[in-house]
């Protein structure tokens, strides 16, 4: 009777083992990511205006200076900070301060496989509590974290009288947080 049992347990414990060993082939066990699947970055902007923004609508150079740092998130992609910047000519008044838009921009970073980023956005901006509030919302298009949802919020002080002195608003300085969701 011993032997009998002990076959058994064997018999047992050797399918148990094949179960296991089959059931790890055929539905391998996934691997935990430390990530959460975004990248979070600090951002400071400062725009710039010559001549500077008044109420009647003029050409204006525009100078835009960005910086994302920190960055966390996304382990592995080696991804601390980013900068973006952009200079154009356009029409502009002090009512486009608070206007909806949408466009593109590259981030360039200091990692990942690519080394940059290029979003196409929306832009929803205004004005609460004396401070220009925008909120983007876009999609990767291009480059690291292609196909991924991003979320951009900055704030920054915004004295409507400004836009009428003598020179307008020249310096726009905003903070805020971008969040790029991998796809």
């Amino acid at each position: 009777m011993l032997l009998k049992l002990s076959r058994y347990r064997c018999t047992v414990a050797a399918s148990v083992v094949v179960s296991a060993l089959i059931g790890g082939l055929l539905f391998p066990a996934t691997t935990a990511h430390a990530s959460s699947g975004e990248i979070s970055c600090i951002s400071s902007t400062h725009v710039s205006y010559h001549p500077g923004l008044r109420v009647t609508p003029q050409t204006v150079l525009v100078e835009v200076d960005g910086s994302l740092e920190p960055c966390t998130g996304l382990s592995g992609q080696g991804i601390t900070a980013g900068a973006y910047g952009a200079r154009f000519t356009a029409i502009r008044s002090c009512a486009d301060l608070t206007q909806t838009s949408q466009g593109q921009y590259t981030i360039s970073w200091d990692g990942g496989t690519n080394g940059y980023s290029t979003i196409s956005f929306q832009r929803v901006a205004n004005v609460v509590g004396g401070n220009i509030v925008t909120t983007e919302t876009g999609t990767v298009i291009d480059g690291d974290f292609y196909g991924g949802e991003t979320l951009f919020v900055t704030a920054g002080a915004h004295n409507p009288l400004d836009c009428l002195i003598p020179n307008g608003v020249q310096d726009v300085y905003t903070d805020g947080t971008l969040t790029i969701t991998a796809p």
